[in-house]
């Protein structure tokens, strides 16, 4: 049986495959249709954890695997990175209101990392302000909808690569954190 080494080798060696398409879900429009903001007197960094729980909850049901708080191979933290079973790597930047977004430019160098950049924000954001072409996930606590259909870029093998190393020590780090918590957990 190989070994774990040569089984990681064997994947980041491989040619990757061309990104397809993916199947966004139906919008649930009775659970967002209406809604005020997730949490309207909610201090920023609350809401901005609503919005991300809501955006890794599409993309769970997308069957995406999702990380959180991921770094990339520049150095920046993306919020929330979802790769999909076809290839296709996400990076969702979680915006709690037009100030976090004015005052945070960092993601415009998100978009070499992935195959789709999208915001993530608030229902009561004024995503009419955006820029044309930016991809938007419209969020609440529970969920959320791709407004329009995403752009797709193209990834440099190696880009890709980079990401996929990025998830896999991501991953490890998850695992050990919930390792020593339930160590410590009496």
């Amino acid at each position: 049986m190989p070994s774990r080494t040569a089984l990681l080798t064997d994947l980041f060696e491989t040619p990757p495959i061309a990104p397809r398409p993916v199947a966004l879900p139906k919008p649930r429009l009775s659970r967002l249709a209406g809604l005020e903001s997730v949490a309207p007197l909610a201090d920023r960094p609350t809401a901005t954890l609503d919005v991300m729980r809501g955006a890794r909850r599409l993309l769970w049901s997308m069957n995406f695997t999702v990380a959180t708080e991921v770094t990339l191979p520049n150095g920046l933290r993306a919020d929330v990175v979802g790769f999909a079973p076809s290839g296709t790597i996400w990076i969702v930047e979680a915006k709690s209101c037009w100030a976090d977004f004015a005052q945070d430019r960092k993601w415009q160098n998100y978009q070499p990392w992935c195959h789709v950049f999208a915001l993530a924000v608030d229902l009561n954001f004024p995503i009419e302000r955006l820029e044309p072409g930016l991809d938007v996930i419209l969020c609440d606590r529970y969920g959320g909808h791709v407004e329009g259909a995403p752009e797709c870029r193209t990834m440099t093998p190696r880009a890709v690569r980079d990401m996929q190393r990025a998830l896999i020590r991501r991953l490890g780090e998850a695992e050990r954190e919930r390792d020593l918590a339930s160590r410590i957990e009496v």
